[in-house]
Formats: structure tokens, C-alpha cells, sequence
């Protein structure tokens, strides 16, 4: 399974004028129903959507994303049996750890939830945030669409 990044929604909800829309249209369209991203995600394309959006607009990414993107949303782990007192600390110890191989803090929160569920690959235009800081394998949309044979090589 894969996790995708912020910016793919953004492109996708706010610039479809954007040079890379196109790629990242199909991307989402050929990959519906295998998408995972995390509500921190969710979050994130909603604060950046909220300059540009009325409420009424804000709201419909927001209370239906897993139906507009045909994705899943993942949520931070939680033990039923662990005291909430250890499961902050325990989480806030992995975001640190994410911290510590230079990264930015929103960038280690979804890094922290797409690692939790084990998943392989992770999707991004931001590229160099996470590419050897995970042991996941980190592609933009357009490299993932080429590797699957979804769409020709443009070197």
C-alpha cells in the first residue's frame, strides 16, 4: 500500500492549472481506493485550502475526503491497553525521532502515522522532505505512474 502526500490533494482540489496537474490527475484517478494518507494530512490541505476556499467549500474535504479521493484516512495508533500519559510520551518520542533526521514538524507527524501502519511507499512532490529519512520508498506521482507502466517516460 501507499501513503500520499499534502500536495497531491492541493493540486488536485486548487490548481488545476498547474503544470503538474495532468500527471497528478491521473495519478489519483489510475490509484483510487489504494490511497492512504493521514488526518494530518486532511488537516494540512484544509488550512492552505481555507485562503482560497468559503466555508461551505472548506467543509466538503474536509467531512468527505475518503469519499472525494477515493482514499483511506489513517489516524495515530493508539494501544487500547496503554495509559494515554505513555502513549504521549511514546508518540511524542517517534516524532522526535523523526525530528532528529531533519525534518520539519508537520512533516514528522505524517511521516510517524504513514510508518506506523508498515506501509512501502510514499508518495510526494516534496520529494527531498523525506527521501533517506524512512525506510519507505519515497516517488512523486509521476515516477510511481512510470515504474507502473501507467504512463511513458518523458526523459
Amino acid at each position: 500500500m501507499m501513503f500520499v502526500d499534502t500536495p497531491t490533494f492541493v493540486i488536485e482540489l486548487l490548481y488545476p492549472r498547474d503544470a503538474s496537474y495532468a500527471i497528478n490527475h491521473r495519478f489519483l484517478e489510475t490509484q483510487a481506493g489504494a490511497i492512504r494518507t493521514s488526518i494530518y494530512n486532511v488537516l494540512e490541505l484544509c488550512g492552505i485550502a481555507s485562503y482560497r476556499l468559503t466555508q461551505d467549500k472548506l467543509d466538503k474535504p474536509f467531512y468527505g475526503f475518503e469519499e472525494r479521493f477515493q482514499a483511506r484516512v489513517l489516524y495515530p495508533r493508539v494501544a487500547d491497553d496503554i495509559p494515554s500519559t505513555s502513549f504521549i510520551d511514546d508518540w511524542i518520542a517517534q516524532l522526535y525521532a523523526c525530528i532528529a533526521r531533519r525534518m520539519h514538524f508537520s512533516d514528522a507527524l505524517i511521516l510517524e502515522i504513514a510508518e506506523s501502519y508498515s506501509l512501502s511507499t510514499f508518495i510526494t512532490w516534496n520529494k527531498r522532505h523525506f527521501e533517506d529519512k524512512t525506510t519507505m520508498r519515497v516517488l512523486t506521482p509521476e515516477e510511481y505512474l512510470i515504474e507502473k507502466g501507467l504512463m511513458g517516460d518523458k526523459r
